[in-house]
């Protein structure tokens, strides 16, 4: 079923009710951000509707089988959508059925003929998205897969592992990693899951917002909001290339085209922000391209804003791929969540209840290491400096009868001092209030206290390499309260287990978000133990691809962050081509130009203010570049003499084999050749000409599959071998 983007309030300064309150009011509206006068207020909430309105919702009959949404205004554009059709009464069930699950987002203040004509642009898609239409026969009603609700309100299907040309679609609860692939469309594809489609013009509103020569930097904001998702959680990303199919809501895999796909359409300053479909009908992302522009009656270009480094842009981003990782909105309304139906800027990326919602699907960000062999190895903790480790709100555990070892992790550490150490598993979350979005849209609504500080009940256990504990087993404190290890281990590789024992109380939905340190003393005076500090936590991106030659841009700000309680980042540096050495001295988002086909690792190091250092790299597969020489040093050779020489140029990185490199009959061309990170120069090759010349021999230059993707280059008259 269609998902569509929840209401965005401008500002990133909210009205925030308190937490306890049952059914918090509406958003305020800052003064500052009022549009002119008789023009819609650029405050996007889910239905048209007042205060008085709102809290009396939850009194209306607003199932599929009622014949209200409990909202005059939308009653009524259902009832002139319908009438459009030949069979109005299914039509119209049908059309309550998907408002009460859907995710659009609509100015207020719109009339019934308005929201009636947005309902056919965005309820009325093709057969297999729930309801076929068409005006000349009755609507054929088809089985949703992702109408049932699961944990943390999403659909009861959600993404599992990507087997090629099989049907990814799985079970929710199972806690796995997935990797999905995305990619962006060209500009003109017909896209959008409407009636009738529009074309794509995502690449044309980046170029507009960044500049012509920028379309990277404008991709690389959706990356950054994707890659909140990595930060947190199980899913990983790489971007394969787009053969630029219409919109589908297909969830076959294809080689062809990203599972993922990310386009925009214009839909005007009235209606809809961005949509993102269920799992179940492709995962596809849609943004309103009319909203990257002021609108016609002053309304915010929000996705222009740059304040936080795009927050808007980003968390729209990440909100919407919450939907196309299946799930629906959430109330209260109270700012604490990415997938309330008002999109906040006030906050970066997920939160509490959605990473675990997240993790419940898809796994923390270790997810996998459920088992001794596949622990997450911190490494030596001791060498070069005693260093800590830290996760806050980042590590969940998926109950006690979580699938394949989700209920437990395990982690491995080096010590090579004697040194004392302490370990700690705390459950944390805390106590929030949530519910499903009503059926009538909004906000208001009952929701449930959750506990999530004792969604579990941690056991905390250190054993040696040899899987023998060092000290017993803790798990004496019981639901809710942390666990302790505190004692002197000698140099050796260590595991530690963290488990969920349960109970798991449904009320609490299960999943265990802990925080988890191993505290290495700084000093060598065991007692008390002063702690080393940590290392920061970089975040590069996600895999990407850019075309050759062209501005590929990178941003290290958005996920990156300080573990160490009272730091914060300093530095942000950048090896961007795999060389080891960072070029980039100090800028969280750099750009460059490669001029070479193929994969270049870049890695991003971040620094904090205590001078702690983490690195994380990302893959970069560069495309479209074209052979071409600069020189060929020495470009003259003496008969008998074996030459040593460096070619220089663009597009090298394929060159392996001395055999791809050759200048015709008489010359041998041996050695190994080492072609530098960029695929510009190629060294360690020697050119030799045997047998007797009488005048001036001039040789072309030759090299097969030069970028490791077959076809070959060639330069006529490059190398003299010169008469005695």
């Amino acid at each position: 079923m269609l998902e569509l983007l929840a209401p965005v309030v401008v500002s990133s300064v909210l009205t925030s009710p308190q937490l306890a309150t049952p059914q918090p009011p509406l958003p305020t509206e800052p003064a500052a951000i009022v549009a002119s006068a008789g023009s819609a207020k650029p405050v996007h909430r889910f239905f048209a509707r007042t205060q008085a309105q709102a809290a009396t919702a939850g009194h209306h009959c607003a199932g599929p089988a009622c014949g209200s949404t409990g909202n005059a205004t939308i009653d009524e554009a259902v009832r002139i959508a319908a009438s459009r059709w030949a069979n109005p009464d299914k039509v119209a069930q049908e059309l309550r059925r998907r408002l009460a699950t859907s995710h659009t987002c609509y100015e207020s203040g719109l009339s019934p003929q308005a929201y009636a004509e947005l309902f056919e642009k965005t309820f009325f898609l093709p057969a297999g998205e729930g309801v076929a239409f068409d005006r000349d026969n009755e609507p054929t009603f088809v089985p949703d897969p992702g109408e049932e609700v699961g944990f943390f309100f999403g659909s009861g299907t959600v993404w599992g592992p990507l087997a090629s040309g099989g049907n990814p679609i799985t079970g929710s609860g199972q806690a796995q990693s997935v990797t999905l692939t995305y990619s962006f469309p060209a500009d003109g594809v017909p896209w959008g899951s409407t009636s009738t489609p529009l074309p794509n013009d995502l690449s044309a509103e980046l170029m507009g917002l960044f500049g012509a020569e920028n379309l990277d930097r404008g991709r690389e904001y959706f990356r950054q909001g994707l890659a909140s998702q990595r930060r947190t959680s199980g899913l990983r990303y790489v971007e394969v290339p787009d053969d630029n199919l219409s919109f589908t809501t297909s969830t076959a895999i294809s080689t062809l085209r990203g599972t993922i796909r990310i386009g925009s359409i214009p839909q005007g300053f009235g209606g809809v922000l961005a949509f993102n479909n269920f799992p179940s009908s492709g995962g596809d992302m849609t943004f309103n391209s009319d909203r990257f522009t002021v609108g016609p009656a002053g309304q915010a270009a929000l996705f222009a804003s740059s304040t936080s480094d795009f927050v808007t842009l980003r968390n729209t981003v990440s909100h919407e791929h919450g939907h196309g990782t299946g799930y629906f909105h959430v109330i209260p309304c109270n700012n604490t969540k990415l997938m309330e139906p008002f999109l906040n800027s006030n906050f970066n990326g997920l939160q509490v209840d959605d990473i675990r919602g997240a993790a419940r699907n898809y796994g923390d960000r270790f997810a996998g290491n459920g088992s001794p062999a596949t622990a997450t190895n911190f490494g030596n903790l001791t060498s070069p400096l005693p260093t800590s480790v830290v996760l806050t709100n980042l590590l969940s555990l998926n109950g006690a009868a979580g699938p394949n070892g989700t209920n437990n992790d395990w982690f491995r550490f080096t010590v090579d001092t004697t040194t004392a150490v302490s370990i700690v598993a705390a459950p944390a979350g805390g106590t929030y209030l949530n519910a499903q979005q009503p059926s009538t849209g909004g906000c208001p609504g009952t929701s449930t206290s959750i506990i999530a500080s004792q969604a579990g009940n941690i056991q905390l256990e250190l054993f040696t390499a040899d899987a023998q504990l060092v000290v017993p087993t803790q798990n004496a404190n019981g639901v809710g309260f942390s666990e302790s290890i505190v004692t002197t281990i000698p140099p050796g590789e260590y595991l530690v287990r963290v488990t969920d024992l349960g109970p798991n109380a449904a009320a609490n939905q299960i999943v265990q978000l802990y925080n988890f340190a191993i505290s290495i003393d700084a000093d060598g005076n065991p007692t008390p133990l002063t702690a080393a500090p940590s290392n920061p936590d970089a975040i590069a991106g996600i895999d990407k691809r850019v075309a050759a030659n062209t501005n590929a841009w990178f941003n290290g700000f958005p996920n990156s962050i300080a573990t160490q309680a009272g730091a914060f980042i300093t530095t942000f540096s950048w090896d961007l081509d795999g060389d080891g050495a960072f070029e980039v001295a100090n800028d969280a988002d750099p750009f460059t130009q490669y001029v070479s086909n193929g994969v270049y690792p870049a890695t991003l190091r971040v620094t904090d203010s205590l001078g702690r250092s983490d690195t994380d790299t990302i893959n970069v597969t560069v495309f479209g570049a074209v052979t071409t020489l600069g020189s060929l040093e020495p470009s003259q050779i003496e008969p008998e003499t074996a030459t040593p020489i460096v070619i220089t140029g663009t597009n090298f990185l394929g060159v392996s084999s001395a055999a791809q490199v050759s200048f015709g009959p008489g010359i041998a061309v041996t050695g190994v050749p080492s072609v530098n990170a960029r695929g510009t120069q190629i060294t360690g090759l020697s050119v030799t000409f045997s047998g007797e010349i009488t005048e001036d021999l001039v040789a072309n230059l030759t090299i097969t599959s030069p970028d490791g993707l077959g076809g070959s280059f060639s330069a006529n008259g490059v190398l003299t071998v010169t008469a005695p």
